[in-house]
């Protein structure tokens, strides 16, 4: 449940950050730090997969064959359907024009950060991260072949980081090869593998019966780090001239450090002797999560062409409420049952069958 509360709460982040730009003219610079909502879903996505880095793909595992089709199965049906809808609702508001069914296109295939800044950000500012996602479950299987090599592991992020930081310090302000590696893998690779460091840091604590208050020096220190970083952010950006709204550098990199220590705590607890409200919030925040990212600008931009109102103190918490709401629907009445035919298909190809699942 603690992951999914963290779910939650990147996906709040970027939709505040969202929400302030748009209905706040002059917002300070310091709300764009909510932007690194998308480094903790990074991290998150490591933290959920990391297990798998230590184990082969297609190994036996409890008596079933853990194979590559099942679980791109899983993770069409996680990723894909949900997409899709929220990019033919994006389609719908944009502009008439050859543009429009060019970028659609381009899209479908995840392709929208390899030709142009302005189709990057096009449909939905919150699209440039989906194919650098599909990268690392397509990864995945080849970073699990290193498992028992976990120095090459650690070789492998730390050149990552440092190719990060070069390609980062040769952008240009246009999408040129430096700008689609600094938001694609390997540059990106680092805040995954954090993810997955985080899962073995809870895995071994959890062995060794730690509880919350067993590293609390971690969670002083993760505080710092994330409250630094964010007075750094206030003080000087990001990184200086060049660095455009997706660009990721050793900067996101030290983000995503401070939130899995920040995590690693709260990860340790034992969810069962949580208060019932908050087991509630958590997966009500995790089930929403996933259309709270893709559809709030949808929402804005409804508002928008309504012109409902010119307060932004009634917009935000407006739109907040109702992206949730269309959020927790889509989860219950689309996302939730196609991704349950997806593991229902994964099954089916697990065990062989040749008859329909």
């Amino acid at each position: 449940m603690a992951i999914e509360l963290f779910r939650g709460i990147a996906a709040l982040m970027v939709m505040v950050y969202h929400y302030a730009i748009s209905f706040f003219p002059g917002t300070p610079l310091g709300i764009a730090y909510l932007r690194t909502g998308v480094d903790l879903f990074f991290v998150i996505s490591g933290y959920v997969f990391g297990p798998m880095l230590l184990r082969d793909f297609g190994a036996q595992q409890n008596g079933s064959h853990y194979a590559l089709l099942p679980f791109w199965l899983r993770r069409f049906f996680r990723i894909y359907p949900l997409y899709l809808l929220a990019l033919v609702a994006y389609f719908l508001f944009a502009a008439p024009g050859e543009l429009r069914t060019h970028y659609f296109l381009r899209h479908l295939a995840f392709l929208q950060t390899t030709e142009s800044l302005q189709e990057a950000s096009y449909f939905n500012d919150a699209f440039w991260t989906l194919p650098v996602e599909m990268e690392f479950y397509l990864a995945l299987p080849l970073l699990a072949l290193l498992r028992k090599r976990p120095l090459l592991l650690v070789a492998l992020s730390a050149a990552s980081l440092m190719l990060a930081f070069y390609a980062t310090s040769h952008l240009s302000g246009t999408i040129n090869f430096w700008f689609i590696l600094s938001v694609h893998l390997p540059s990106i690779l680092p805040e995954f593998m954090l993810g997955a460091l985080l899962a073995a840091m809870v895995a071994h604590g959890r062995a060794q019966g730690w509880r919350w208050y067993a590293p609390p020096a971690l969670w002083a220190l993760g505080s710092g780090v994330v409250l630094l970083l964010g007075a750094y952010y206030l003080r000087f950006g990001p990184g200086g001239s060049g660095y455009g709204l997706m660009v990721h550098s050793p900067w996101n990199f030290l983000c995503a450090s401070g939130y899995v220590l920040l995590m690693f705590p709260v990860l340790l607890c034992d969810e069962i002797r949580w208060p019932l409200w908050l087991r509630q919030v958590a997966l009500l925040a995790g089930a929403s999560s996933y259309g709270v990212y893709l559809f709030h600008n949808v929402v804005r931009l409804v508002l928008t062409q309504a012109e409902f109102s010119d307060s932004p103190a009634l917009l935000i918490p407006l739109a907040m409420i109702l992206t949730v709401a269309l959020s927790l629907l889509l989860y219950h009445f689309y996302e939730g049952p196609l991704r349950r035919l997806g593991r229902k298909l994964a099954r089916w190809a697990e065990r062989g069958e040749v008859g329909p699942p």
